[in-house]
């Protein structure tokens, strides 16, 4: 039986896809453990969230994440086999978040504070009305972060999906739509 710990990391290094040996501080694997990152944030958003619809959305991203993680493993473009995956992923992330923004067109603030925040400071929402909603920012925050991280890898002259970077971009803004719907 093989064990997880190999303690061939031990040194600072590890392998991506089994192959090339680099320092975990490089920049492909700080990117890679912000999708980790965000994967396990999304886990404990939905944990703690409160709607099946919610919580559907929320596993599909984090599935999502797995194929982005290989992308981002694959540090060139003739040998990432996601591509094609990563297009339709982001077909109908965009599908989802022009649903959900519809339904949001005919909603309207219910209570005096709402109505109060939205004179005062337009259409932002302030976290902390709802556990699931607070820990859906939490996650759009860490999917910031992580697309700086992927932005980061491109910048440098690495191999990025496109997709990548759009699905980031993408996921943000529906972690930010799934919220608002919490928060009404």
């Amino acid at each position: 039986m093989s064990s997880v710990s190999t303690r061939k990391g031990d040194d600072g290094q590890t392998a991506i896809l089994g192959k090339e040996r680099m320092p975990k501080s490089s920049s492909r694997i700080v990117a890679l453990g912000s999708i980790d990152e965000l994967a396990a944030t999304l886990g404990v958003a939905h944990a703690f969230c409160t709607t099946l619809e919610t919580r559907a959305n929320i596993k599909r991203a984090q599935l999502d994440l797995f194929r982005l993680g290989t992308s981002l493993a694959t540090p060139l473009e003739e040998k990432d086999r996601t591509k094609e995956e990563l297009r339709e992923q982001l077909r109908t992330l965009d599908e989802c978040i022009l649903s959900l923004e519809a339904r949001h067109a005919t909603r309207h603030y219910s209570s005096t504070v709402d109505r109060y925040i939205q004179q005062q400071y337009g259409a932002w929402l302030v976290p902390g009305d709802t556990v699931d909603a607070s820990l859906l920012h939490l996650a759009r925050t860490v999917c910031r972060r992580a697309e700086t991280s992927v932005v980061a890898l491109k910048q440098q002259g690495n191999y990025v999906n496109e997709c990548v970077l759009a699905y980031l971009n993408r996921l943000s803004d529906l972690l930010w739509v799934l919220a608002r719907e919490l928060e009404k």
